[in-house]
């Protein structure tokens, strides 16, 4: 399994260095910073200075002066032959040894019995969505392909390493961390449920790149009798936080928490095909009408 996935980041991390040779100069990209107040101690950490230093994995930065010489095969039924502008960053949440992220049954033999594993989930999600925004003509920068946590100062380093990449290319980056929610530690069901996208404090790009995806999240789950949650004080859909893969990234960034790994019903349903298509659908909707908004 392990050996897959970093396959995967391989094909995927070829791609983006290779649609990205020739620069773009009519764009240039807008940098965010925001800083906000915590939320929740996993994802919230503030960034370790001292581990960027450490973090770096040579079998996972391949010499990139080779690949500026092959060509891509054109996929002649592609629509999008021409590739986009955007770079999108897939953050997939937290890794296999990380405490309390899956269903009761998973984490504690509590019944039903219904497995489910954050760490898995979000790496399928965030495979099957790559493969679909490539196809739409996209370079896709898978941030975190290990199967193991990474800290979040490496994966907020990697980001914006290929926010600069671009930026000199006259391209922009957005970035999504794609997580499931909880309501509790994993000791018992709850009944909390429905799906929610959360940014930074304020109001920032970042705002609408939410708002998309929270409006595709209600057109793709209400039609499936499922739910969206959302928080309308400020004007608008999201959650605010000071969540790190929203902070951190130098451009417009959100995280989506995609309904309730501790709901008996969102569980089940997120275990389905169906349920596994709507989630890549909401991002691949939300992300093309967020960049047709924002005319890049």
């Amino acid at each position: 399994m392990n050996q897959f996935f970093k396959e995967i980041w391989w094909v995927l991390r070829f791609l983006f260095y290779l649609l990205t040779t020739k620069p773009n100069k009519s764009a240039t990209p807008d940098m965010e910073e925001s800083v906000n107040d915590g939320h929740d101690i996993n994802e919230m950490e503030d960034p370790d200075t001292d581990d960027l230093n450490d973090m770096e994995d040579p079998d996972t930065d391949p010499d990139t002066d080779d690949l500026d010489d092959m060509e891509e095969p054109v996929d002649e039924n592609n629509e999008y032959n021409k590739m986009r502008n955007v770079v999108i960053c897939l953050d997939n949440g937290h890794g296999e040894e990380t405490p309390g992220k899956g269903s009761p049954w998973s984490i504690y033999k509590v019944p039903p019995e219904i497995p489910f594993k954050e760490y898995l989930y979000c790496r399928e999600i965030v495979s099957r969505l790559a493969q679909v925004l490539h196809k739409e003509g996209y370079p896709i920068f898978i941030v975190t392909p290990e199967l193991e946590d990474i800290t979040l100062a490496e994966r907020g380093r990697r980001i914006n390493e290929i926010v600069a990449d671009a930026k000199a290319k006259g391209m922009r980056t957005i970035s999504i961390s794609i997580h499931n929610n909880a309501a509790g530690d994993g000791h018992e069901w709850k009944k909390a449920y429905g799906w929610s996208v959360w940014t930074t404090r304020g109001k920032t790009t970042s705002d609408k790149l939410a708002q998309c995806l929270y409006d595709a999240a209600k057109d793709v789950l209400i039609p499936l009798g499922q739910k969206t949650r959302q928080d309308t004080t400020d004007g608008d859909a999201d959650y605010e936080s000071n969540f790190a893969m929203c902070r951190i990234p130098n451009c417009p960034a959100v995280l989506t928490e995609n309904m309730f790994q501790d709901c008996i019903d969102e569980v089940k349903f997120l275990n389905t095909e169906e349920g596994k298509n709507a989630i890549v659908e909401i991002h691949r909707r939300g992300i093309n009408k967020f960049i047709e908004m924002m005319g890049w």
